[in-house]
């Protein structure tokens, strides 16, 4: 069975006497793994019930459980029962990283975790093994979100250094199992070949001072073989590296035993430089961040944008927002090191910000929590600016400021719509009322709210009368039902691309003659504020004409911005 999940095994149990002759009848019940397995025996056929040809089947579903495993199964009927298993496989861990590392440096080896899928999978254990016992951080972790982890390994075991290699093992693991392993061989060079500038994690700006670009020094020393006159390569995984005296990005060891070139980057973010000797041995690394030194725009966003006024009680969770900024510069780069000052300039709520500043990360965010005052506001009624002042301290001029507005909603409402039953006739139009229940979550009218009405068209019918004079009245005959040709609700007659199709084209949509049908034809009251009942009513207004050919949906939404969704009546003219 694979380890995605995504082909469920089937299961067939046949129930036999003594004999040997098949029991129909009978109740079979599967069970699959531990109690703590997520595999589960579901679409079991005549409710666990044996057929005419003693079978009962069903299907074993992986749950949630990803790791390679066997699964034990039994079918069990009266006293009798029988045991199957089904391996799951398919669940890897893989590596990537470099291969060779010089006497006391640290090699970084990526490791991910991934089901039959190639899925990745979070929170996986592994642990991690020297063969020559170099030194291991962390020696056991959890994979992130993206199913990967991180392993440092320092070259600092003589036994490593004399054979000159190791080979360090990731085992992904359970409590009691190892399910999957890969192994990673490391050449480990006597060579001192380590980076002396820039230090780990220097930030380098994108546009340095004329004749500032950042120096690379890597320093390469063996007290067995001399590298003097050796190439040293140099690579990055974001910008360019210049200077080296073979290639730009290339230089002999000269007899001082130290290479440097210059590195720059025209985009902003982390970046690892890698140096190597000739074959890639030995190797060194050096993690370094670009960062932008200029503001250009700044966004800002609340999330989640709709909250609950403040109601005091302490376990309250639903009355805050957290206003998250993207800083960046001209050329789009995100800008680190950018302070960032918050304040709320509109807030009939009484509200307010945890925190007036912050500084943005590696990935130019940062952010701030809002919290709602006692009293709502209008829709986006509350508005929050962003300001970037400064980069790594220093102002910039001029400023960059953008804003957000997010809603402080009251108590959650339900509307629920209703009618009387009566048609009132006033030539040459009819009137039908419709109210609106307005309620909170316990049941209890809300009083003095606004319930807004919407009515759209929803059909429309052809056909004809004729007198029955048995019984004195007119009968209808509808010959043909047409939908609604304004498909967007807009009263205006579109074409691709702003609808998928003609919205009056006889072969697709429409009757082809010319407009909209059947159009807006009949009236609703807009709005109406409840009463101390909790009811705001509607009345719906139409020609008389239009009686009994027209479908329509009549909506009515309360709050800010309607907590629960709209209710909805579906209505033909009467």
């Amino acid at each position: 069975m694979p380890s995605s999940g995504g082909s469920p095994v089937d299961l067939t149990a046949i129930v036999l006497s003594a004999t040997k002759q098949t029991l129909s009848g009978k109740t079979v019940i599967f069970t699959a793994g531990t109690a703590t397995d997520t595999a589960f025996v579901d679409n079991v056929s005549a409710s666990g019930v044996s057929d005419a040809n003693g079978r009962v089947t069903a299907k074993l579903n992986l749950g949630g459980n990803k790791v390679n495993r066997t699964i034990k199964l039994t079918a069990t009927a009266d006293s009798a029962n029988a045991e199957n298993s089904v391996d799951v496989t398919g669940t890897g861990i893989t590596v990537s990283g470099t291969s060779s590392i010089a006497f006391n440096d640290i090699a970084k080896l990526i490791f991910a975790v991934k089901d039959s899928a190639g899925t990745a999978l979070p929170n996986m254990t592994v642990n991690f093994n020297s063969e020559n016992g170099n030194t291991i951080s962390p020696a056991t972790g959890v994979t992130d979100a993206a199913g990967q982890i991180i392993a440092s390994v320092k070259a600092d075991s003589l036994l490593a250094v004399t054979l000159g290699k190791d080979v360090i093992t990731a085992n992904a693991v359970t409590d009691t199992t190892t399910y999957a392993s890969v192994k990673q061989p490391l050449t480990i060079s006597s060579a001192s070949f380590a980076f002396t500038a820039p230090a780990v994690a220097t930030e380098i700006p994108l546009t340095p001072a004329t004749g500032s670009a950042p120096t690379v020094t890597v320093e390469w020393a063996d007290a067995a073989t001399s590298p003097i006159g050796k190439t040293m390569f140099f690579t990055t995984t974001r910008g360019t590296i210049a200077g080296g005296t073979v290639t730009p990005d290339s230089s002999t060891l000269p007899a001082a035993g130290k290479v440097s070139v210059t590195v720059s980057s025209a985009t902003a973010g982390p970046a690892i430089i890698t140096a190597s000797g000739p074959g890639g041995i030995p190797a060194a690394t050096r993690e370094v961040v670009f960062v932008a030194t200029s503001a250009n725009n700044v966004t800002v966003q609340a999330v989640p944008g709709t909250i609950q006024v403040t109601t005091g009680v302490a376990s309250q969770t639903n009355n805050s927002s957290t206003i998250s900024v993207l800083v960046r510069d001209k050329a789009n780069n995100l800008v680190k090191n950018a302070g960032v000052s918050f304040t709320v300039t509109v807030d009939p709520s009484g509200g307010a910000l945890k925190s007036a500043r912050a500084i943005t990360d590696v990935n130019g965010s940062a952010s701030v929590i809002y919290t709602a005052g006692t009293t709502s506001s209008a829709s986006n009624g509350v508005t929050i600016q962003a300001t970037v002042t400064d980069i790594n301290g220093v102002p910039i001029i001029p400023v960059v400021m953008n804003t957000t507005n997010l809603t402080v909603a009251g108590q959650v409402l339900e509307v629920r719509l209703g009618t009387d039953n009566l048609v009132v006739g006033t030539a040459p139009v009819y009137t039908k009322t419709y109210v609106a229940m307005v309620t909170d979550a316990a049941g209890n009218a809300v009083v003095g709210t606004e319930v807004r009405f919407a009515l759209r068209p929803s059909r429309y019918f052809k056909g004809y009368y004729t007198f029955d004079g048995v019984r004195l009245f007119w009968v209808q005959t509808i010959t043909a039902t047409c939908l609604n040709e304004d498909l967007n609700f807009n009263g205006i007659l579109d074409v691709p691309p702003v609808v998928l199709v003609n919205e009056d084209d006889k072969l697709s949509n429409g009757n082809g003659n010319g407009r909209l049908d059947p159009g807006n034809v009949a009236t609703v009251t807009g709005t109406g504020i409840t009463d101390a009942s909790g009811v705001a009513t509607a009345t719906i207004t139409y020609p008389r004409d239009r009686t009994g050919w027209a479908e329509l949906i009549l909506e009515g939404r309360a709050g800010v911005i309607g907590n629960d969704p709209p209710d909805v009546r579906t209505l033909v003219l009467p």
